[in-house]
């Protein structure tokens, strides 16, 4: 069903995500992983890495930032996109230092690998780099014929080259979701729920008070639907998107 102009448009953006911004989207709305992240800021989380893992990534991350803005760490365990890649000495500078595009490097203690994301307008590239030396002015292996993976593997391949190349993340080769309109809907309808648990409430909110009255019966249903839908994405659905 087709929600008022303006609630429509208040979601658009989220039509240009890729699907790492996508499985965040979803994941930020689960209640659960919002108390872990509280416990985490308090220090009550003995081993926040754990905790990350558990939900399929890296660190913790605030569930406040939206995906235009948060520095999502997948797990490469669960993200196919993860392009996994070993230091194999140095070089002249790689261009990775040149790009028109957001970077941030993540490095924890105790653990071999770095990560670096490159993201811009919802549109994600992961690296998972092991070994010494500058990201900026190393030679790179990466595994020829990967045995798991190996198409998403593959496509961040072709995503790093072309970002080398041109230095900026064009967006045709980060693909939208097709049932993007579906998700924003149902992303909006969890936001409303969230602030106000009441069906009615919700229909006033997201289709306008004039419609919510005269198609309560049919908007009841939908409303009931979408939050059901939007609830199994939020808990473990939303790892579907990284696969």
């Amino acid at each position: 069903m087709e929600p008022s102009k303006s609630a429509r448009v208040a979601y658009d953006w989220m039509l240009g995500l890729s699907a790492e911004g996508w499985a965040w989207e979803f994941l930020r709305r689960n209640p659960d992983y919002r108390q872990d992240y509280v416990a985490y800021t308090l220090g009550n989380i003995p081993n926040p890495y754990e905790a990350a893992t558990c939900w399929g990534l890296v660190t913790l991350i605030d569930p406040d930032v939206d995906a235009r803005s948060a520095a999502i760490f997948w797990s490469s365990g669960q993200s196919r996109a993860v392009l996994q890649l070993v230091i194999a000495g140095e070089t002249e500078p790689n261009g990775l230092s040149e790009l028109k595009c957001k970077t941030s490097v993540l490095a924890l203690p105790g653990m071999p690998q770095r990560h670096v994301l490159y993201s811009c307008e919802g549109r994600f590239l992961q690296l998972e780099i092991t070994g010494d030396g500058a990201i900026c002015r190393s030679r790179y292996m990466v595994e020829a014929l990967p045995e798991h993976s190996g198409e998403g593997q593959l496509t961040a391949l072709r995503k790093l080259t072309d970002l080398l190349r041109y230095k900026r993340m064009r967006p045709h080769l980060y693909s939208r979701q097709r049932r993007g309109r579906r998700l924003a809907h149902i992303a909006a309808i969890l936001d409303s729920y969230a602030c106000h648990p009441a069906y009615r409430l919700v229909a006033r909110d997201v289709f306008g008070n004039e419609r919510a009255e005269s198609d309560w019966d049919s908007l009841r249903d939908h409303i009931r639907r979408a939050v059901a839908a939007g609830r199994k994405l939020s808990r473990n659905g939303y790892l579907e998107f990284l696969r």
